[in-house]
């Protein structure tokens, strides 16, 4: 099983500095996304043996697998951090593209590993020249937060339940401000739902990687409000597992696809039980009340026909409960994770062949070009990346060179 930790120590071990010559950088802070917050993810003992630019010279590979990307919203914060730091105007003619690119300091084209799909984000990544990597991070992690309920015997629906519906929503901003439509729109059923309507429970940032026995006991049907719903992406968390774990029949509120999404990895969905046709939508609105047509027409079923409709799903509930715990699934995660990984670790190399300044020479050349101001601070980097480079690997220093004379 997968912490937060020791899923970047396993990464580590595989695709870390001692391995591959890569160098990984994750974000400091869990969950951040501040790309000010990026640090590279080596060991402490590798910084006393050899030079920092050593990292640097070498290829590089970002761990951006907990939060969904937005590249816009990415390079807005990071300009308004860095920019208070430089404080110097001229240095606001920076492109995004090349804000995005100098950031890392590889001389590679950097590998990019994600954990979202159909992304129009990570699509602008690959377009910058970027390698994008996926893999079903949020999976793996979300087995290790809800592995003690693998061995609870009380985890099921009691008849009669408390409420019908339960629905978790603890924050309703940014990619998530849909959530405050769930409610409103939800409010005249709200007897049949558990959900904190007036926002008078103390929940803190891990309230997604807990299990309440109470709440899995007295409601039958769980509305997982995901993190995105109004993109194209689907971007799945450990809030669609809770429902999982805590065996319980789903309706998600995520993006177009999402079900399809879960089935490829062995899950099943309710499409015997309820239409599901919302998954297929691409209208954001119109999927929306797709879903709430669902809940609606639930909401009007009499107590008997409710937990007939309950009953039917219960072969699903026990196979995806038996599913997530399984070895099966946890051998699929990972085998997707080192198959993709080493792909992009094939494209990494022959980029830098063909490439050997990589991203870093390719944001300052652009810069250059246009006559852009640098810092001095940074100039200074860059002139003690060149000549590390020029010191400890001449050869792709000459190949460089002939690219970029300037160097």
């Amino acid at each position: 099983m997968f912490s937060v930790n020791n899923f970047y120590e396993f990464f580590k071990s595989y695709y870390g500095w001692e391995k591959t010559r890569i160098s990984p950088w994750t974000f400091e802070t869990h969950g951040s996304k501040n790309f000010y917050d990026i640090h590279q993810l080596v060991e402490k003992r590798l910084h006393r043996e050899l030079p920092s630019m050593e990292f640097s010279i070498n290829n590089a590979l970002f761990l951006h697998d907990q939060e969904p990307f937005s590249y816009d919203h990415s390079i807005y914060i990071y300009r308004n951090t860095l920019l208070k730091k430089i404080k110097d105007p001229l240095y606001l003619d920076i492109t995004d593209q090349e804000l995005f690119l100098q950031k890392w300091q590889s001389c590679s084209w950097p590998i990019f590993c994600h954990s979202e799909k159909n992304s129009k984000d990570i699509e602008i990544i690959e377009q910058i020249g970027c390698i994008p990597c996926y893999y079903f991070w949020h999976a793996l992690i979300a087995r290790d937060w809800f592995r003690h309920w693998k061995h609870h015997n009380d985890i099921h629906n009691k008849v009669p339940w408390n409420k019908r519906f339960l629905l978790y929503i603890r924050d309703c901003s940014g990619t998530r401000t849909y959530r405050s439509q769930i409610k409103n729109i939800l409010y005249n059923i709200k007897d049949q739902v558990d959900t904190d309507w007036d926002n008078t429970r103390n929940i803190t940032a891990d309230y997604s990687a807990k299990i309440s026995i109470e709440d899995a006991q007295n409601t039958a049907l769980h509305l997982v409000a995901e993190t995105v719903f109004c993109d194209r992406k689907i971007h799945v968390t450990e809030k669609t597992f809770k429902s999982v774990v805590m065996k319980q029949p789903f309706i998600i509120f995520a993006g177009p696809g999402t079900l399809q999404y879960l089935k490829t990895y062995g899950f099943r969905t309710f499409d015997c039980v309820w239409d599901e046709s919302y998954d297929l939508e691409q209208d954001h609105d119109t999927r929306l009340m797709k879903i709430i047509n669902i809940i609606k027409d639930l909401s009007c079923k009499s107590e008997e026909e409710f937990q007939e409709i309950i009953h039917k799903c219960w072969d699903i509930v026990n196979h995806n409960h038996q599913h997530f715990f399984s070895d099966v699934f946890e051998n699929m995660l990972l085998d997707e994770l080192h198959t993709n990984m080493q792909a992009s670790i094939k494209q990494q190399h022959y980029k830098t062949c063909v490439d050997p300044g990589g991203s870093f020479f390719y944001a300052y050349n652009s810069m250059l070009k246009r006559k852009i101001s640098i810092p001095f601070h940074i100039e200074q980097n860059i002139k003690y990346i060149i000549d590390a480079m020029k010191s400890r690997y001449p050869e792709r220093y000459q190949l460089v060179k002939q690219k970029y004379p300037w160097c």
